[in-house]
């Protein structure tokens, strides 16, 4: 109930930023224990962070707050899923454009992008599309930048430079994946989806394969 009351709150006074600095406080707090992650994004807490976000970039206190709880919640796979699919990507990358200087901004705008596009190709792919590289080494670069920002800002663009290779590999295994299903080379397809793991069409067609 509690949690679903301060959702309901930011819905309700959008336009007022303590209520929303407070309460996506208040959802990266609550968030950090397990298993409230899953109540809060079924609660609708993804889209009332995200709408904090568009409702005042400008507001340095809000943008902390809300990026924050977008990285809390990305801790969970399938949410960091939902939060790509519904732009939060390009609110993040919003944010760090609004906010060249702020070093705390900068900052949790690296963990949230990190944290987002963890585990899945196809959202690292959209990250690069969206201008997040050029940001990120702005950001790390940053003569005062936090130490977290060039750790986590380093640590991202290092899985974002490795991404094209993989997707040259990914076309690869399409491309042979019926030929080595054929010839019954499982260590073979079994090696590319160990090597591949993030990509699910492989694990998909990898699998398909040794049915």
């Amino acid at each position: 109930g509690g949690v679903q009351d301060f959702i309901n709150a930011m819905r309700k006074h959008k336009e007022h930023t303590g209520v929303q600095d407070a309460g996506c406080g208040v959802l990266c707090n609550v968030g950090v224990v397990a298993g409230h992650k899953e109540g809060i994004a079924k609660c609708g807490g993804v889209g009332v962070v995200l709408d904090a976000l568009r409702e005042h970039p400008k507001h340095s206190a809000v943008q902390k707050q809300g990026l924050s709880a977008l990285r809390m919640l990305a801790v969970n796979e399938q949410i960091a899923l939902d939060i790509a699919s519904a732009d939060g990507i390009q609110v993040v990358v919003g944010a760090m454009r609004t906010h060249p200087a702020n070093v705390k901004v900068q900052q949790r705008a690296c963990r949230a992008l990190l944290q987002i596009g963890l585990s899945d190709a196809g959202v690292q792919r959209r990250m690069k599309e969206a201008g997040v590289v050029a940001l990120v080494e702005a950001a790390v670069r940053a003569p005062n930048a936090t130490s977290k920002c060039r750790d986590k800002g380093q640590e991202l663009l290092v899985k974002l430079r490795s991404t094209r290779k993989e997707e040259m590999d990914v076309l690869k295994f399409h491309e042979q994946v019926h030929e080595l299903q054929e010839e019954g080379d499982i260590n073979n397809i079994l090696a590319h989806m160990r090597r591949l793991l993030s990509h699910r069409i492989v694990q998909q067609l990898g699998c398909a394969a040794l049915k």
